[in-house]
């Protein structure tokens, strides 16, 4: 998928979503800190699917970009990580190395951290670094990875406060960017286009604004190029010449202000979070603005 971006084998190849190609955002997180030593732990396919599947088009870059990894894959009851498994696992980590990158759901978090705090990995030595998704960005959240959750018994919510200390969280968008009121007043159209005139009533997953945002300003990006051509009074325009000509640029959309880059993709926001004991909430530590795919 990523010879795709190859402009001279695909030059009108331009993407509009606001989240950036994963291998690259990981690469960049793990070699800021320079940590090139990762202790990878996935959950199973069946109720961690997207995690699974993430987890394996990141792995094929870390070796691209200098990081040696190990991976440990949960085979418990339904694909998730049972608690013998979590033992065995955290052995397995601290022989190895102190850092672990989890693709598994905020539950496996909670899950492993517990157990860690049993054997006093959640002092500072060892760090966990988990993936927030973007979800339903209807409203800004850290990806429900949190020490206080429903079925959390009391004991257990005491040691998570703590051991969420020795947590970071990497997010793949700024959800906060989609609250903005340019994009919030499209969402009742959005709703309506989608459920009622195309039929989608009975949708597993609520339509994520990320998306539905890529896709309004790919239409806009097209319409204003095209408009541009025709008022040129040039009658005969390849793909890739329109193509080039969205490049390089800032645009004024309905939606906001977005720049394109000359790599053909949107300037990425996003940024890795830790949790602040002082305000018992994730605060952001380290900001990515521009991350782009080679």
């Amino acid at each position: 998928m990523d010879r795709i971006r190859d402009v001279d084998k695909y030059p009108t190849w331009i993407a509009t979503n606001f989240y950036p190609n994963p291998s690259a955002l990981y690469c960049t997180f793990l070699r800021s800190l320079n940590w090139t030593r990762i202790y990878v732990v996935i959950e199973g396919e069946r109720f961690g699917d997207y995690y699974y599947y993430l987890s394996k088009f990141v792995l094929l870059q870390f070796k691209n970009c200098g990081l040696q990894s190990w991976q440990y894959t949960c085979r418990g009851p339904n694909d998730t990580c049972s608690p013998s498994e979590v033992d065995t696992m955290l052995l397995d980590f601290h022989s190895k190395t102190r850092i672990m990158v989890l693709f598994g759901r905020p539950q496996v978090m909670r899950d492993i951290l517990i157990q860690a705090s049993r054997l006093n990995m959640t002092a500072g030595d060892h760090v966990y670094v988990g993936n927030v998704l973007y979800g339903n960005t209807r409203k800004a959240t850290d990806g429900f990875f949190a020490w206080h959750w429903r079925g959390t018994s009391n004991s257990s919510m005491h040691i998570l406060q703590k051991a969420f200390q020795s947590v970071l969280l990497l997010h793949m968008v700024n959800v906060k960017h989609f609250m903005s009121p340019n994009i919030q007043k499209y969402v009742p159209d959005w709703e309506r286009l989608a459920k009622h005139k195309y039929g989608n009533i009975n949708l597993t997953h609520e339509l994520g604004l990320p998306d539905l945002t890529s896709t309004q300003v790919a239409m806009e990006l097209v319409g204003k190029i095209i408009s541009e051509a025709n008022a040129s009074n040039i009658h005969s325009f390849s793909g890739s010449t329109l193509a080039r000509k969205i490049l390089n640029r800032q645009y004024n959309l309905t939606v906001g202000s977005t720049f394109v880059t000359p790599q053909g993709q949107m300037q990425y926001k996003t940024y890795a979070s830790y949790y602040d004991t002082e305000t018992s909430e994730f605060t952001v530590i380290i900001n990515y603005n521009r991350i782009y795919c080679k």
